[in-house]
């Protein structure tokens, strides 16, 4: 501060700290040192550890009429404590764990109709749950912080998770919050089936593969508010965070997304084996094109000029599923993605067999 400053020897007393900057200081720690630009640096004693448990068992049977049977069930749960918090905090007392678990169950037959004719099938299931930045430290009501909760006050979007808003120190670098758990879950059914014909000179294959992928997200930040101070009010960030004079608040919901998505594909080559020496591959694929929906209609696309009817009071050129044209992936499946191939083997020192 300069010579305008309204306070003795430039010095803001306590009396004209607010309440949150009060019931926040004791989360500042004394810095260890200072950095190459002159900010605030800290270090933590805490140790980050990891635990990571897994195993993956295996069962074949082997049935001379239904063909190889194969069971397989891979199962990874791990954890990690970070002492610094989920990279929402640079300081300590901001500790947060983040959890995963990912397991996997596959049942696979591969069964020989004959001597030139065999049929591979997989079933498999993939699940993958994700939960990061639990909060372990800064929590409790925003009251307690000396927030006002409530009114024209601090409204908790998550009461389980309420704790210290983001605070973001601009001038001296320092960012800090209680963290907030983000939790994703992955989904993946898909069905394979090949077959495989020798008949002649000719090697055929034909097959196809569906999956269905449903992966669910509830994240976001800034639960409990969001302060930016950068010092506008007094020509220092940590004054006005003193005074409780920030440049800027915003709060917002948590995010839940709910994203669906089918894929599909089938496919038929062959190998022409023409001459012993001569051989040509050729074949073509075709695949289901759908774009990732939200079963909850969240998505939106931007078509200039255009006014949506889902929302009429959203800006135009914002529309959204069930607009015109508009479907529930914000575009068109595609149904003509066809892939043909073609390749030719040639050996001249071959020689007749």
């Amino acid at each position: 501060m300069d010579g305008i400053c309204v306070f003795p020897n430039q010095v803001i007393p306590q009396s004209a700290w607010s309440p949150a900057a009060k019931g926040l200081l004791k989360f500042i720690p004394t810095p260890t040192g200072v950095t190459g630009s002159g900010q605030p640096f800290f270090s933590s004693s805490l140790l980050q550890t990891t635990t990571d448990n897994k195993f993956a068992p295996r069962i074949d049977f082997v049935n001379k009429r239904t063909g190889n049977w194969s069971f397989y069930y891979h199962y990874d749960d791990a954890s990690l404590v970070n002492p610094l918090g989920d990279g929402s905090a640079d300081i300590p007392r901001f500790a947060a764990s983040d959890q995963s678990r990912s397991q996997q169950f596959t049942v696979s037959n591969t069964q020989i109709l004959s001597p030139r004719a065999v049929n591979e099938v997989r079933l498999n299931y993939v699940r993958f749950a994700y939960k990061t930045g639990n909060p372990i430290g800064g929590l409790g009501s925003l009251s307690s912080f000396g927030f006002q909760e409530g009114g024209l006050g601090i409204i908790p979007q998550l009461p389980e998770e309420e704790g210290v808003p983001v605070i973001n120190l601009n001038q001296l670098g320092m960012f800090f919050q209680s963290a907030l758990a983000s939790r994703y879950y992955q989904d993946t059914y898909s069905l394979t089936d090949g077959f495989s014909l020798i008949s002649g000179k000719h090697t055929m294959k034909f097959g196809g593969a569906y999956a269905f992928h449903k992966n669910v997200e509830y994240s976001g930040g800034g639960f409990n508010g969001n302060f930016s101070f950068n010092g506008n009010e007094t020509g220092n960030d940590f004054a006005d965070f003193l005074l409780g004079a920030p440049d800027s608040f915003g709060q917002h919901d948590p995010y839940i997304g709910d994203l669906r998505l089918n894929t599909a594909s089938i496919y038929a080559q062959d190998s022409y084996r023409v001459r012993p020496n001569l051989t040509i591959n050729y074949g073509v694929r075709w695949e289901l094109g759908q774009p990732w929906y939200d079963v909850q209609g969240q998505l939106q696309a931007f078509v200039p000029g255009m006014q949506s009817t889902v929302y009429p009071n959203a800006p135009k050129g914002f529309v959204y599923p069930g607009d015109p044209g508009i479907t529930k992936g914000d575009a068109p499946t595609r149904l003509h993605n066809f892939a043909p191939r073609l390749g030719i083997a040639y050996s001249p020192r071959a020689t007749d067999g």
